[in-house]
């Protein structure tokens, strides 16, 4: 098992994002290793089940968190196959940008609803 602890600071994606801590630990793992995985070597790797794996990976992806492509190591015909990974560069803007306007949005709402507002 290659667990990796995730760093403290990262855990507050969770809130952003609305993320378990399942789901935080397969995003950092890829970020991290800069690994493209399929389902089965992420559920080895982390020790997950291969249909909770499914899940998380399904809900990374709808955030746009998670990147796949198809697996060019298999060739089999019929369903096909895929690889999951992080891009780097990319979720670092997107958080950045993610994290900006969550701050706008509270600021605005607060400047909305009370008189004096405190510097965030």
């Amino acid at each position: 098992m290659d667990k990796m602890e995730t760093p403290n600071e990262l855990k507050k994606l969770k809130f952003i994002y609305g993320l378990n801590d399942r789901e935080l630990e397969i995003l950092f793992y890829l970020a991290k290793t800069k690994k493209e995985l399929n389902a089965d070597e992420l559920s080895e790797k982390l020790n997950i089940s291969r249909a909770c794996i499914m899940n998380y990976i399904k809900k990374l992806e709808n955030k746009g968190l998670l990147l796949r492509r198809r697996d060019s190591r298999v060739t089999r015909k019929g369903k096909p196959a895929y690889v999951y990974y992080v891009d780097s560069k990319k979720i670092k803007e997107r958080i950045v940008e993610d994290i900006d306007e969550l701050v706008a949005n509270v600021r605005k709402t607060l400047i909305k609803n009370y008189e004096e507002v405190p510097r965030i």
